[in-house]
C-alpha cells in the first residue's frame, strides 16, 4: 500500500481534496495534473469526476462516520491552505521566507489552538498538495525541438533584450525591483488567467511575461534550487530562521 493511499486519510480530508480536485479540473487544470499535484492516482480523480457528473458536488461529501473525530475540519484545512498558498511566511510573522514543516506546526497551533506533530503535518501538506515539486530531468511529454529553441534561440534574444533596456529576468514571483521586470514562467493557467493578463497590461510594459516550453522543469534554474533546499542535502534538515538556514547549508557547501 502507498503511503498516500487514500484509505489512510480521514473522511474529512478526503471530502476536501475531491471538492478542490473537481475545482481544478473546472478551471481548465487536466486531471492527471490534479492527481499528481495531490499525490493519488488518476483512476481516483477519475472516479471523483464521474460522481460529481452524476450527483454534483453533493456527491463528493464526507458520510458521517463513528470514531475519533480529524484534528482539523474541513474548513480549518481550507483556511490553512489559503494562509500558506496565499501568503509569504514573513508576513505571517515568521523570519524566514521558506515554509517548513516545523513553521506550518506553528501556524496551526497559533490559528486553531490544535498541536500536530511534524510527521502529521508532512501528511497534510501532501494532502493539499502542498508537498514541494521535484524537477525532473526531463518530462517525457517534453518537445525536444521546443527546447532547444528556446535555449539557443528564445532565451538568448529575451536576455539581449533585457540587457538592453536594463530589465530584470525573474523565473519566480516578483519582488521588488527598480527597473523593468522580465518574469519567466511555465504555460500553467493560472498564467494565462485573464487576471494575469490584465495586471501585465496595467503595468505600462514594465513587467513582461515569457513563457516556458511545456513541460520543461529543467530550464528554470530556480527549480535545481528548490530540489536541493526541499530534497537534497539542506532540505533533510529543520531550519528555524534566516541565521539557522545558513548555518545548514554553511555544513554542506
Amino acid at each position: 500500500m502507498r503511503d498516500n493511499d487514500g484509505r489512510k486519510l480521514d473522511h474529512q480530508t478526503l471530502e476536501a481534496m475531491r471538492l478542490r480536485a473537481v475545482d481544478a479540473v473546472e478551471s481548465g487544470v487536466h486531471p492527471e495534473d490534479v492527481a499528481a499535484s495531490l499525490g493519488m492516482g488518476r483512476g481516483t480523480v477519475y472516479g471523483w469526476l464521474a460522481k460529481y457528473r452524476e450527483g454534483g458536488r453533493d456527491a463528493l461529501k464526507a458520510r458521517p462516520v463513528p470514531g475519533r473525530p480529524p484534528k482539523l475540519s474541513g474548513e480549518q484545512m481550507r483556511r490553512l491552505y489559503t494562509l500558506i498558498a496565499g501568503a509569504d511566511p514573513r508576513q505571517l510573522e515568521f523570519g524566514f521566507a521558506l515554509w517548513t514543516r516545523d513553521m506550518v506546526r506553528t501556524l496551526i497551533r497559533r490559528e486553531f489552538r490544535i498541536s500536530l506533530s511534524a510527521v502529521s503535518v508532512g501528511r497534510l501538506l501532501r494532502t493539499l498538495g502542498l508537498s514541494p515539486q521535484r524537477p525532473l530531468w526531463r518530462a517525457w511529454q517534453a518537445d525536444p525541438d521546443a527546447v532547444a529553441r528556446w535555449r539557443e534561440q528564445e532565451f538568448p534574444a529575451i536576455r539581449k533584450q533585457a540587457k538592453t533596456e536594463g530589465a530584470t529576468i525573474y523565473f519566480k514571483l516578483i519582488a521588488d525591483t527598480d527597473g523593468p521586470v522580465y518574469l519567466v514562467l511555465d504555460g500553467h493557467p493560472t498564467h494565462r488567467s485573464k487576471l494575469v493578463t490584465e495586471f501585465v497590461a496595467s503595468t505600462k510594459g514594465r513587467l513582461r511575461l515569457f513563457v516556458l516550453p511545456a513541460y520543461s522543469p529543467q530550464l528554470n534554474p530556480d527549480e535545481w534550487v528548490w530540489k536541493n533546499v526541499k530534497h537534497d542535502r539542506v532540505g533533510r534538515t529543520s531550519a528555524t530562521g534566516p541565521d539557522d538556514f545558513k548555518v545548514e547549508c554553511s555544513r554542506f557547501y
